[in-house]
């Protein structure tokens, strides 16, 4: 395939994926992005997009969103700016390592195809978390690897590796099963190909070299997060009442032990990972057509065997994500979310490709291979863009945690009552709270703002319940809002929740 045909196909499965993306970018805020805008931006301070006081807080992503927000403000699209443009930057990246594992343009370009229309992929392009930004980081790291395989004495690649590790570690530490995974083929290849002691030796020890580099320049980045997490830490009223070493090892405690992550009995991990494919299969394949499935499928048979015939491990890549993925998690002791594997599909897609690819490469006559070539790529781009238009139908993108469709409706009313004497309460549980908290924020001016409600100055209130919580419910959880307010009338309904307005009691 002439270099210029494969440009302009990738140029073009770019910019197809970045309009499937930005189509999103302005959806209704989720629950954890409004939580770590709260917690980690909101405020204000360098400090506290450095606290790690949950796994919510991707922090290299965490620092790229609050410069963003300084600049543009706190609107859905800023926020998840930075991901989306990781999100479309890992179409090309795809294609690139694609090429590169095979040898063939024609594979980067179906990989491209695959990214450009993949439902979870876009759905986590617009996300304001760090997980596309993990997925182009094993994509990059894989192409290093694959780099480095080809001449194991150059050191650039390694450096590269070192690197991108480095900063995927400090987005999620996640990272490390990529890492691990991409070792694995590494030492595999070793094994297989027809390599000489020495050559196996300078592998080796530049593999040793690069893994320890980036977690070694990972732990370099991170001493601000531990430091400050300590400090937050152990602060009660303003003051530090312990040592600079104490503080040190709280954040470092906090770091490493995320009480949302405590480790389960092996037992217990085993028996979940059925259910765990079953939700990374639904992710990964929603919205994909019976011949999208078909094409992976193949794919994958088809560089497995060659990866077996050749003694390719890149070609074996799939694999031994499986087996990593499977062992690294009985031994976390941590029962995976789907999206926990997430940066995993484009690693797979970019093997299928090449599988493909390779299929067309077996036959011999030119004008035929020209013809298939042809039309594995219409098959292909059909394929993806039936993926992507059902994405584009969706009433929300099912991926992830928990939003209110109408939730920015809800309070852009609310704030018609807003002046300064008007207080908003919800309950915290049964609903996600913190994207009515988000646009409460958002949508506040100088004008237009609500005050709390048990403050002296507030007269009346708004009380949003959700749908399948009862107002009762609510008042149980917040009983001085019951003994302050009364009675409470049904203000507005909305398809997720109703707003009861009440007067303070005299």
């Amino acid at each position: 395939m002439p270099l210029g045909v494969y440009l302009l196909g990738l140029a073009i499965l770019t910019a197809a994926g970045a309009v499937l993306r930005w189509i999103w970018l302005d959806h209704p805020m989720r629950y954890d992005e409004s939580w770590s805008y709260l917690h980690y931006i909101l405020p204000g301070g360098l400090a506290d997009c450095l606290v790690y006081s949950a796994a919510n807080n991707h922090v290299l992503y965490t620092l790229l969103v609050a410069l963003a927000a300084g600049i543009g403000g706190g609107g859905p699209a800023v926020l998840r700016m930075p991901a989306f443009l990781a999100g479309v930057a890992l179409v090309p990246a795809c294609g690139y390592l694609a090429a590169v594992m095979s040898g063939r343009r024609l594979a980067g370009l179906l990989v491209a195809a695959f990214a450009a229309g993949s439902g979870v992929l876009i759905a986590y392009s617009v996300n304001s978390r760090g997980y596309s930004m993990l997925c182009l980081a094993a994509v990059l790291l894989a192409a290093c690897t694959l780099k480095g395989m080809r001449d194991v004495r150059r050191t650039a690649p390694w450096v590269q590796w070192a690197v991108v590790a480095a900063l995927g570690l400090f987005t999620i530490p996640l990272m490390l099963y990529p890492m691990i995974a991409l070792a694995a083929v590494v030492l595999l290849q070793a094994r297989l190909g027809p390599v000489q002691a020495e050559a196996r030796r300078v592998a080796w020890r530049r593999l040793a070299l690069a893994f320890g580099g980036a977690v070694v320049l990972a732990a370099i980045l991170y001493q601000p997060v531990i430091l400050v997490t300590g400090t937050r830490a152990i602060q009660s009223d303003g003051t530090v009442r312990a040592a600079p070493w104490e503080v040190y090892h709280l954040g470092l405690y906090a770091l490493v032990a995320d009480q949302q992550l405590a480790p389960k009995p092996i037992g217990q991990v085993a028996a979940a990972l059925p259910g765990v494919y079953a939700g990374v299969w639904d992710d990964w394949t929603a919205g994909a057509s019976w011949l999208w499935l078909v094409l992976v499928g193949v794919g994958l048979v088809s560089a497995t065997c060659e990866g077996i015939i050749r003694r390719r491990a890149p070609h074996l890549l799939a694999v031994v994500l499986a087996g990593v993925l499977i062992v690294l998690t009985l031994l976390h002791g941590v029962i995976p979310l789907p999206r926990m594997w997430m940066f995993a599909l484009p690693l797979v897609l970019a093997v299928a490709s090449c599988g493909l690819a390779g299929l067309v490469g077996w036959i011999p006559r030119r004008r035929v291979r020209a013809g298939a070539t042809a039309i594995l790529l219409l098959a292909t781009a059909g394929a993806s863009a039936q993926a992507g238009g059902r994405a584009m139908r969706w009433d929300h993108l099912p991926f992830g945690d928990a939003t209110m469709l109408d939730a920015r409706t809800i309070i852009s009313d609310c704030m018609t009552l807003a002046d300064g004497h008007t207080g908003l309460a919800w309950d915290y549980e049964g609903m996600p709270w913190p994207v009515i908290e988000y646009y409460s924020v958002v949508l506040a001016t100088p004008g237009k703002h609500f005050v709390p409600y048990l403050e002296s100055d507030c007269r009346r209130v708004l009380v949003i319940v959700g749908r399948g919580q009862g107002l009762q419910s609510v008042l149980a959880h917040r009983p001085l809002l019951d003994e302050a307010y009364g009675p409470m009338l049904i203000w507005r309904r909305y398809a997720s929740a109703d707003v009861c307005l009440a007067s303070r009691r005299p």
